[in-house]
């Protein structure tokens, strides 16, 4: 496990498919198993997502949207990736709020690497990582299109901060 997560992060509770969140078992291949280290926070839940290579602009009302999210009750969720995800994460960690990461892989080998420590913070700060691939998968566009439809599947609402298209 790197270095950067919290020892007390050990292994995932494992859910199988019957203790999945509900909105989990209407994925079109919904799976057996998904992982959570931590625990599932209280809903609603509001995702947050956008580019990785995302302005300062972007991300900075990413960061705000996210923390005024937080501060009245909402659970930001997002992707762990560089800009956008990174960005709303954090927003809801500044507001004392609770925020999950859907990574595409396992938390000991958690994508993007640079924002491991950002993982560690979520989890000691009482929010959870989540994953919906097997331990042996490595980060691949089919891990993230998994994560994808998990992260829109959980959520009530879903906001793209910036994109690059």
């Amino acid at each position: 496990m790197s270095q950067d997560v919290p020892a007390s992060a050990g292994q995932p509770e494992l859910f199988c498919f019957e203790r999945w969140p509900f909105s989990l078992r209407e994925l079109r291949e919904p799976g057996t198993h998904a992982y959570l280290w931590g625990e599932f926070p209280p809903g609603p839940y509001v995702a947050i997502v956008g580019s990785r290579e995302a302005s300062e602009v972007g991300n900075a009302a990413a960061r705000r949207l996210a923390r005024e999210l937080a501060a009245e009750g909402v659970t930001i969720v997002s992707g762990g990736a560089v800009g956008i995800d990174a960005s709303a994460h954090r927003g809801a960690l500044d507001a004392g709020g609770r925020t999950l990461v859907v990574g595409p892989v396992w938390l000991d080998r958690a994508y993007p690497e640079e924002n491991r420590p950002l993982f560690a913070e979520i989890l000691k700060r009482g929010g959870a990582y989540c994953c919906v691939t097997g331990e042996e998968t490595k980060a691949h566009y089919p891990s993230f299109f998994r994560r994808n439809e998990a992260l829109v599947a959980l959520c009530q609402l879903l906001i793209v901060g910036e994109s690059g298209f």
